[in-house]
């Protein structure tokens, strides 16, 4: 039998999608990587050669211990954990007394930090303290731009240890049923984007509305509203009032579902700036959406 290992790459995947944790977890097929990941992975390596270039490989001891000793792409295990980081420093600190630490470094190939690449430098940073046996309060991340952010690995642990538990689960004895779709922004770069949208699409799932987050989801499903079809018989439009200044519209779920049912454009907005009296003061009077057929 096969031992699943938890890595930074599965808990990364586990906060953008469960399922796609779930999925990875169990080794189903998926589409080829996307050219975007691609390219930040390109962009990535050649950042890892610049960051391997200016630090001291094969994590010899240098200078009678002044100076930290540096591990390139180290890999450290722990029980079902395994991590992968493109450096490894450890301060010596023997004069002092003060107990030795290590910092992770991942080199990225973005020009910013993203809150995703944290997480992923938090989980490797837990694996290397248990590994290790020793503390890890911090770790860099380096940029395609050169800048070193310093992560405080500590206030990240609220985010990750929730994970990290419900994976080790998964791990012992992976479920039957498969989490909940929910589509997001990180579905275009997903390999599971097609079986998954072919499948939301079958379950008329509430996360195809633009802006639809799983605690919206979680509050219609307490309603008892489940499909976007459900979703769309609530909405009604307001009358306006002749007195009340006029308020620019929000967005509203309701007629978004409803556009996805009647198969029309609404146009949701006070009235028409280039319009005769007579045809605004109807339009304003009975509704101010405008249907408009595809």
């Amino acid at each position: 039998m096969v031992t699943k290992l938890i890595t930074p790459e599965l808990v990364t995947a586990y906060w953008f999608c469960p399922r796609k944790a779930f999925l990875l977890l169990r080794g189903d097929d998926g589409e080829p990587v996307h050219e975007y990941i691609f390219v930040i992975s390109q962009r990535a390596e050649r950042n890892r050669q610049a960051l391997l270039a200016t630090i001291n490989p094969s994590g010899s001891r240098v200078d009678r211990g002044e100076r930290p000793d540096v591990i390139a792409g180290a890999i450290v295990k722990a029980s079902n954990f395994e991590a992968r980081v493109d450096a490894l420093v450890r301060e010596n600190h023997d004069g002092s007394g003060a107990r030795k630490r290590v910092e992770p470094y991942l080199a990225v190939g973005t020009g910013v930090t993203t809150r995703d690449q944290r997480i992923r430098l938090a989980a490797a940073g837990q694996v290397v303290a248990k590994g290790l046996r020793c503390p890890v309060p911090t770790g860099v991340i380096l940029n395609t731009a050169g800048k070193r952010a310093r992560v405080k690995l500590a206030a990240l642990s609220s985010t990750i240890d929730p994970i990290i538990k419900i994976l080790e689960r998964w791990t012992d004895s992976l479920p039957s049923e498969l989490p909940p779709i929910i589509i997001n922004s990180h579905c275009q770069v997903c390999p599971y984007k097609q079986t998954c949208r072919h499948q939301a699409e079958k379950e008329d799932n509430l996360s195809l509305l633009d802006r639809m987050t799983p605690k919206i989801m979680n509050r219609l499903q307490r309603k008892g509203i489940f499909t976007v079809n459900q979703l769309s018989y609530l909405y009604k439009p307001r009358r306006n009032r002749k007195r009340r200044t006029r308020q620019p519209s929000g967005f509203d779920f309701p007629l978004q579902a409803l556009a996805l049912r009647n198969r029309k454009i609404y146009i949701h907005q006070t009235r028409p700036a280039r319009c005769g009296k007579p045809r605004s003061f109807l339009i304003s009077k009975a509704s101010r959406i405008w249907p408009l057929t595809i």
